[in-house]
């Protein structure tokens, strides 16, 4: 009795789907070989992903074929092209893939301005979603948050409240990572916007909080952000995380306030926040500006892992309280460790 034998595409589109990258390109360059001429589009699209996953070569090797049959015309083959070159940081080829499609889709222009700006081409990343939104097309939450951040580098508050419209108008404001996205770049220099958007939100996660919290201490109003702090607590919705608490720490320091901070150093103990760097290097600080040097030192002393931001608060706090020898001890102590000065 015969033995009937697997149909090729299928062993194809079984090797991709367990990630047998190696055995595929070899399975496909069998059918080559037998003169088996595969025009699938999903089957190309696993052809390149395997590629990719080998070398390289293997990928401009494999695309050249795909024009010399005249196949590139296919929008899934010329996307996975497409997104192969930008995440090799080929912007150039890229591009020559993106101006070559005869026919773009909404993944098309995701992964073009998903790639100019994750290699942070801010500018040009902007002016094709300004062209994609010309064509209609409907971008992805990734493509839209690192957008937010395009317009946060790119200061123009026009186009800030621009793009927010679109978004609303596109029903994405809904989305949480959108509304921080949004927040955070309000956040960075309209607080007046930042706070109506943070008020109106009906959901705040974490991220929100600390956020607006650090919006207000980064923008010298750190009783503001205190104040929201308090208001965070006594909800007792959502948790600080060591985000939030540095912050609220810079906060303590702005303006003094030791008693608050002695108890969010209690807090960061009990929820076992206090092995973070960050949080530890903002709480020495914290101790420095609030007049309680005993305390930051004890804390340093602790401090397993000290890096130069560790050293760097150190030095200044103690300059900061007139310990002048103290610091002269500590920069010593650095040079000992062989720890790398800079120019803080």
């Amino acid at each position: 009795m015969a033995v009937s034998r697997p149909n090729p595409i299928s062993r194809i589109r079984e090797l991709s789907s367990s990630g047998k990258w190696l055995e595929l390109f070899s399975h496909y360059n069998e059918l080559r070989r037998t003169s088996l001429q595969v025009t699938d589009p999903w089957v190309l699209s696993s052809i390149f992903k395997a590629s990719s996953r080998i070398s390289p070569s293997l990928v401009r090797s494999f695309q050249a074929c795909v024009i010399k049959l005249g196949l590139a015309s296919s929008s899934s083959v010329a996307n996975s092209a497409l997104d192969f070159y930008f995440k090799c940081k080929d912007c150039g080829s890229a591009m020559t893939v993106f101006r070559s499609m005869e026919s773009r889709d909404s993944i098309s222009w995701n992964i073009l301005i998903h790639g100019l700006l994750d290699m942070g081409d801010w500018e040009k990343g902007l002016q094709w979603f300004k062209n994609a939104r010309a064509a209609e097309f409907e971008p992805n939450v990734s493509t839209l948050v690192l957008v937010i951040q395009a317009c946060r580098r790119d200061g123009v508050n026009l186009e800030r409240l621009a793009f927010h419209g679109y978004v609303v108008k596109s029903g994405f404001q809904f989305i949480m990572s959108i509304k921080n996205s949004l927040l955070g770049m309000y956040a960075d220099t309209d607080m007046r916007r930042a706070k109506q958007l943070f008020d109106e939100m009906p959901e705040r996660d974490v991220i929100a909080w600390s956020v607006i919290i650090g919006g207000y201490v980064n923008s010298e109003e750190p009783q503001m952000g205190l104040t929201i702090f308090r208001k965070m607590v006594s909800e007792g919705h959502t948790h600080p995380d060591e985000v939030t608490l540095v912050s609220v720490l810079k906060a303590c320091a702005s303006v003094g306030d030791l008693m608050l901070g002695m108890a969010v150093h209690g807090f960061l103990a009990c929820q076992g926040l206090d092995a973070d760097i960050f949080v530890i290097n903002s709480m020495i600080d914290m101790y420095f500006k609030c007049r309680d040097v005993s305390s930051a030192i004890a804390i340093f002393g602790m401090l397993p892992g000290k890096n130069l931001v560790s050293w760097n608060s150190m030095l200044s706090g103690l300059v900061l309280n007139e310990e002048y020898w103290e610091a002269l001890l500590v920069f010593r102590a650095m040079a000992e460790e062989g720890v790398k000065f800079d120019e803080v």
